[in-house]
């Protein structure tokens, strides 16, 4: 993936003929742009596959990731014990994600975010009001 210099609004104006030759010739622009790595986002499922409600926001969340979206699903197998330890080895380890996507759950949620925010790693959940 790539970040470019280049307007938008003159790569739409040159119509699609113009368009095929600034991709075909992507290259030559090279020195315009500049490598961008994808944001990575990890999700933690709290159930395991065949979970009708899981395997639906699993699916919609894969449809959603875009080329410069790197999407890391991971199963908890309705084990609140799992999801913690899974979220405590995404964000120690060396590839850690942007983003940690999760199911608040009591006992675990607290856990997760606070694995997460010590790590730096931005999240997102349903967290409950106290």
């Amino acid at each position: 993936v790539y970040a470019c210099s280049v307007s938008t609004n003159n790569i739409l104006t040159m119509g699609k003929g113009g368009l095929l030759l600034a991709v075909f010739f992507g290259s030559a622009v090279g020195s315009l742009c500049h490598a961008v790595e994808p944001m990575r986002v990890a999700f933690i499922n709290p159930d395991k596959v065949g979970n009708a409600f899981w395997d639906a926001a699993t699916s919609f969340m894969q449809a959603a990731a875009t080329i410069d979206v790197k999407l890391d699903i991971y199963y908890a197998n309705t084990d609140r014990y799992e999801a913690i330890e899974i979220a405590e080895k995404l964000v120690k380890g060396p590839q850690k994600p942007d983003y940690l996507i999760f199911a608040y759950q009591v006992g675990v949620g607290s856990q997760i975010l606070a694995a997460a925010e010590s790590a730096g790693v931005r999240w997102n959940a349903s967290v409950p009001r106290r």
